[in-house]
C-alpha cells in the first residue's frame, strides 16, 4: 500500500532492524532497485555505515550517505524554528540531514518508525524489572532514605541519581520521561521555578495511560504507554517536521492499522524472549537479512553530542545557557548549569541530555519568546 506513488519514492536506512526490513520488503515488492539514505558521522561509535552498508548490497539498492558534523550546529535556530515547540530529540538532526538528501532524489520516503513499539525493542523494555526487589519497600521509607543520601553526594557524583530515582520510583511506573527526569528537576530549577512548578506532576498523564492498559504483563503496558505518547509526541513529530522542511512526505508502513493490531495481540514470548527483543520480527526476517543485523546489539539513532558538547560545542552551550538573557529569565539555578557545563567538559558526568534539553529550551525562548517581547 505505501509504495503506491505517482513521484520517486526511497527509504531511509540506518542498519537497525527495522528501517533494515522495510527496505527489504521494498526490494522484493519492487523489482527494481530501492532508493536508500543513511547518515554517517566522525565518530565510529555513533556510525552505522557498516551496517546500512550491509542491508544495501544485500538487497541491492541505490545507496547514499552523508555524513554530519558539528557544523551541523549552524541549524539550530532554523530548527527550533521548525518545531514551533520546544523539542530537545537531537536526532532530529540526522533526520534533517537525511530528509535533506533524500529529497534531491526522492518525493516520498518510508521509515521504519513504530517497530520499537510495536514488537518490543526499547534497551529498557529488557530493564522492565531491574530494581523490583528494591522497589517493594515502602516508598515512605525509600524516599526518606534515598532521599537523604542523595542529598549529601555533589550532583556529579555517580550513584547520586540512582539514590534520587529510588526515592521516587514505584513498581510500576511507565518510561522514562522525555527530557530531564521529574525527580532530577529540582536540582535545576530556580528557587522561583521550584515554587511554582514543583507540584505539578509531569508524569501524572503517563502514569493514568499506564494504568488504563489492562493487560497484566508490564512489557505490554510500557509497550502501550511509548505507543501512545513517545511515538505521536516524539518519534512521529520529529520525523514529520524535519522531513516537511524539504517538502519530503514520509510514511511509515510498520503502523499499518491492521499490523499494529496483530501485534498488539501477540503472546508475550513473541514479543521477547530471554532477553532477545523483537523475537517474532527477527524470525520471520532470517530469510529477508543477513544474520549480522539481526544478532547486533540495538544502537539508536542518535549523534555524538556528548563528545561535541566536550570539545568543539562546550563554547557555544556555555554562551547559550550563561548569557545575560538566560539568567534574567530566572528558570534554573544558574550555578548548577555552569557545574554541568564543566563537569560534562571535565568527563566527569555525562550531562550531554540535560545540556541539550536546556539549550533547546533557551534557544526556543529567544526565538519565539524573545522576538514576540520586541514586536510588541
Amino acid at each position: 500500500c505505501r509504495l503506491v506513488s505517482d513521484v520517486p519514492l526511497g527509504a531511509f536506512l540506518s542498519g537497525g532492524i527495522d528501517s533494515s526490513a522495510i527496505v527489504a520488503m521494498m526490494a522484493k515488492a519492487n523489482g527494481r532497485s530501492v532508493k536508500t539514505f543513511t547518515i554517517d558521522f566522525d565518530e565510529k561509535t555513533f556510525s552505522e555505515l557498516n551496517d546500512a552498508q550491509c542491508v544495501a548490497d544485500h538487497c541491492g539498492t541505490d545507496h547514499h550517505v552523508l555524513k554530519v558534523t558539528t557544523d551541523a550546529m549552524n541549524l539550530l535556530p532554523g530548527l527550533v524554528w521548525h518545531f514551533d515547540e520546544p523539542f530537545a530529540d537531537s536526532s532530529a538532526i540526522p533526520t534533517y540531514y537525511v530528509s535533506k538528501m533524500a529529497r534531491e532524489h526522492v518525493t516520498v520516503i518510508l521509515s521504519g518508525d513504530g517497530g520499537d513499539e510495536l514488537f518490543a525493542g526499547y534497551n529498557n523494555y529488557a530493564k522492565k524489572d531491574q530494581y523490583r526487589h528494591l522497589l517493594r519497600f515502602p516508598k515512605s521509607i525509600r524516599h526518606a532514605l534515598f532521599n537523604r543520601m542523595a542529598k549529601v553526594l555533589p550532583i556529579h557524583a555517580p550513584m547520586r541519581n540512582f539514590f534520587k530515582y529510588m526515592a521516587w520510583a514505584t513498581l510500576d511506573d511507565g518510561p522514562g520521561a522525555l527530557g530531564i527526569y521529574p525527580y532530577l528537576k529540582e536540582d535545576l530549577l530556580s528557587h522561583d521555578m521550584k515554587n511554582q512548578l514543583m507540584q505539578f506532576d509531569s508524569m501524572a498523564c503517563i502514569r493514568e495511560t499506564m494504568q488504563s492498559c489492562t493487560d497484566s504483563d508490564k512489557l505490554a503496558r510500557l509497550q502501550y504507554v511509548d505507543t501512545k505518547h513517545y511515538l505521536p509526541g516524539d518519534i512521529l513529530v520529529k520525523v514529520d517536521r524535519m522531513s516537511m522542511a524539504h517538502s519530503l512526505e514520509t510514511r511509515a508502513p510498520l503502523l499499518d492499522y491492521r499490523l499494529v493490531e496483530f501485534a498488539a495481540r501477540l503472546p508475550i514470548p513473541l514479543r521477547m524472549r530471554s532477553g532477545t527483543s523483537k523475537y517474532l520480527l527477527k524470525r520471520v526476517l532470517r530469510k529477508y537479512l543477513p544474520s549480522g543485523i539481526l544478532a547486533k546489539r540495538k544502537h539508536g539513532f542518535s549523534i555524538p553530542i556528548g563528545p561535541w558538547l566536550q570539545t568543539s560545542l562546550n563554547g557555544f552551550a556555555r554562551e547559550i545557557l550563561l548569557d545575560e538573557r538566560a539568567r534574567k529569565r530566572n528558570l534554573f539555578n544558574t550555578e548548577v548549569v555552569a557545574d554541568m557545563l564543566q563537569y560534562h567538559t571535565q568527563g566527569r558526568r555525562d550531562y550531554s541530555d540535560w545540556i541539550w534539553t536546556l539549550l533547546i529550551l533557551e534557544l526556543w525562548f529567544q526565538t519565539y519568546m524573545d522576538q514576540a517581547t520586541r514586536r510588541a
